[in-house]
């Protein structure tokens, strides 16, 4: 048991802050592209509306809200073009998935200082590790990053090191679990997404 290990509390740290960037620009994009295909239904509806309701617009009484139809149809879809240009320049290097793969690379790492290497120069090679992966990230994100704080706490395994039964445990089952419930979280969006298109058709 170990009772201080300060490299190791870094490592978590740092796969943490990988993790809560990649899930934050990762619920952006989608976000920024969710809003974009609500404004796009917006001005094919207007379009309709303003086409089915012609005389009704024309008439004088009804003039204020002929312009303000005029204006929203203006309006949308040059808002949606504003959020399509604004995220292909904000989200255009993918950098979720970057972080994401940084954040597992760490971890990965942390098993190995966990398992298998030697315990006089663990702490230095984990150093080193950490380090690499970082300037990988800030290579591959063109020089431009900002570590983010994670909102939950960090979930780590303490100072332990780990036997065979305990790293399928915490790593590898983890995995497997993580997966299933994401695979069923996908479908569950799937079908959403199809009752919603079909809706909106």
């Amino acid at each position: 048991q170990r009772k201080n290990a300060p490299i190791l509390d870094l490592a978590w740290k740092r796969a943490a802050n990988f993790s809560a960037h990649s899930g934050r620009r990762k619920n952006g994009f989608y976000d920024t592209r969710r809003w974009i295909a609500i404004l796009g239904v917006l001005a094919t509806l207007i379009a309709i509306l303003t086409q089915v309701r012609q005389g009704w617009l024309q008439a004088p009484e009804n003039e204020a809200f002929a312009l303000l139809a005029r204006i929203i149809f203006v309006a949308t879809p040059v808002l949606a073009s504003m959020l399509a240009a604004f995220a292909s320049k904000k989200y255009a290097n993918g950098d979720w998935w970057i972080t994401r793969a940084g954040a597992e690379e760490v971890r990965k790492e942390i098993y190995f200082y966990s398992t298998i290497w030697p315990k006089d120069s663990r702490d230095e090679m984990l150093e080193k590790s950490l380090a690499r992966i970082q300037r990988q990230i800030y290579q591959a994100m063109g020089g431009v990053f900002a570590l983010e704080e994670p909102r939950s706490p960090v979930r780590s395994l303490g100072f332990s090191d780990l036997t065979g039964d305990e790293y399928f445990e915490q790593r590898l089952e983890d995995q497997l679990n993580w997966h299933n419930n994401k695979i069923s979280q996908l479908k569950k969006s799937r079908d959403r997404m199809t009752v919603l298109i079909l809706a909106t058709g």
